[in-house]
This record gives structure tokens, C-alpha cells and sequence, in this order.
């Protein structure tokens, strides 16, 4: 299971997003981007999806009445509480996306970030948050670009089988090792084909992290990487260009 993994304590999940800082930075500009399109009336709650310890909560926090965090790991959990102890507007549950604990139409605005890689059924999670939200609803939704620049370019040349890249399948780029978590990766038409299909609508879309390179995190600085990114979001979403994209949603109606 997933939350074994992150409930390991040998694997530390803080650590990892502190060696991460452009990526973090990158996703918040892309979240500050795509809140602003959520009118003020829709903005009494959210629920966040895959929380973990709450990394982006403290992005999302202020624009919100009440936020409610779910996470399969306990442990993430306990962190997320400890880390956001002074935010009393904030309740935690463990939870995952393919079954999320609470009534349906119980919130105005789902999110899920870093989340859709580790689930071999999209489909069912989707199912989920349009239960959990009423027509009209918001969705903001995170997923990797099985087709980035760097996938058809360097990616396809090594790969053993250069057209999983660019088929709509998902491709589990995991190991094929014993306990290894699933990895997906996932083609545009495919996903948004498949939102559509649950009655949401595509508002916004950005490409993100754009510049993820260990090479070029190296030579230039943070402040002038994020400035770029800044920029480029709106721009390369339109070739597919980032490894994650993200997307705000709108809930039409009732499946």
C-alpha cells in the first residue's frame, strides 16, 4: 500500500520537498494563479486531497473559511497537525482519494496535488471529488505530462519502448521491484478526456516546473528560475511543455 511507504520512517518526505525548493515555489505560483479564478462565494471550503504533511497548506489557507486535509498515511498525517497547530480553521482525517470520508456535496473546492501519479484508477478518484463537491464546484487538479519536453525528447531516445510515451495509455514508469509504489505518468488527451467525461469543465490550464533540471538549478539562481517560471506557465501549457500540469475544473453537473 501507498501509506506504508510514506509510513516508513526510514523515508523522510520533509526532507525531500526542502531539497526541492523550485518545484515547491513553481506549484505555489501555479495554486496562487488558478485560486484567483474561484469567485469569493465559493470559497467558504476545501478539502485536500493527498495532503501529506501539508505543504501546501499554508498557500491555500487564507483564501479559504475552513480547510480539511485527508492523507492514507498516519503518519504524514501527524505531521501535517503538528505543522499547522496554530491554524485552528484546519481538520484532519485519514483518508484516501479513491474513498474519501465525507458526504457528498460537503465541499466548494477540492484540490489534489502530487497525488493522480501513485493511482493506478484515476478514474475512481475523480468519481470521488465530483461526489464530494455540488455543481458548480472547483477542482484544482495536478498531474504528470507523460509527453513533456524532456519525455520526447531525451526520454524517448533511451526508453526501450519509445512509444509508450506517446500512446494515451498511462505508462508506470516504477521499478518492477518487489513493495515498489506505482508511478504513473499521464498523456493530456487522455486526462482531460477523462475529467470531461465526469462532468467537469476545464477552466484554466498551466504547464509547471517548467525548468526542472538539475543542470540548470545549478547555474542560475532560485529568484531568476521562478521569475522564468512565472512567465512560462501560461505560455507552454500549450505544447504540453512542463512535466506537471495543472488544471482548474469546474463541476457542470450531477453524473
Amino acid at each position: 500500500m501507498i501509506s506504508n511507504f510514506y509510513d516508513d520512517n526510514s523515508f523522510d518526505y520533509t526532507r525531500y520537498w526542502e531539497e526541492r525548493e523550485y518545484e515547491h515555489f513553481s506549484e505555489r505560483i501555479a495554486l496562487e494563479r488558478l485560486i484567483e479564478y474561484i469567485p469569493q462565494e465559493y470559497r467558504n471550503s476545501i478539502i485536500d486531497v493527498g495532503a501529506g504533511f501539508g505543504r501546501l497548506t499554508k498557500i491555500y489557507a487564507p483564501y479559504f473559511k475552513r480547510c480539511y486535509l485527508i492523507d492514507p498515511s498516519t503518519r504524514l498525517i501527524s505531521l501535517a497537525k503538528k505543522r499547522l497547530y496554530r491554524f485552528k480553521k484546519i481538520k484532519f482525517k485519514k483518508g484516501r482519494g479513491e474513498k474519501i470520508p465525507y458526504k457528498k456535496k460537503r465541499f466548494n473546492v477540492a484540490l489534489m496535488v502530487r497525488v493522480s501519479h501513485h493511482l493506478k484508477f484515476l478514474s475512481k478518484a475523480l468519481n470521488e471529488i465530483s461526489r464530494v463537491l455540488p455543481p458548480g464546484g472547483y477542482f484544482i487538479f495536478e498531474y504528470p505530462n507523460k509527453i513533456n519536453f524532456k519525455a520526447k525528447t531525451i526520454g524517448a531516445a533511451s526508453h526501450k519502448k519509445p512509444k509508450e510515451i506517446f500512446s494515451q495509455k498511462p505508462i508506470n514508469l516504477s521499478s518492477k521491484k518487489k513493495g515498489a509504489i506505482p508511478f504513473y505518468n499521464y498523456h493530456p488527451n487522455w486526462v482531460e478526456s477523462l475529467v470531461e467525461n465526469k462532468a467537469f469543465e476545464i477552466i484554466s490550464r498551466l504547464s509547471v516546473s517548467n525548468l526542472r533540471s538539475s543542470f540548470l538549478k545549478k547555474i542560475i539562481p532560485l529568484k531568476t528560475l521562478l521569475f522564468l517560471e512565472r512567465i512560462l506557465q501560461s505560455f507552454l501549457e500549450k505544447i504540453n511543455f512542463g512535466p506537471s500540469i495543472f488544471l482548474l475544473l469546474r463541476k457542470k453537473s450531477d453524473n
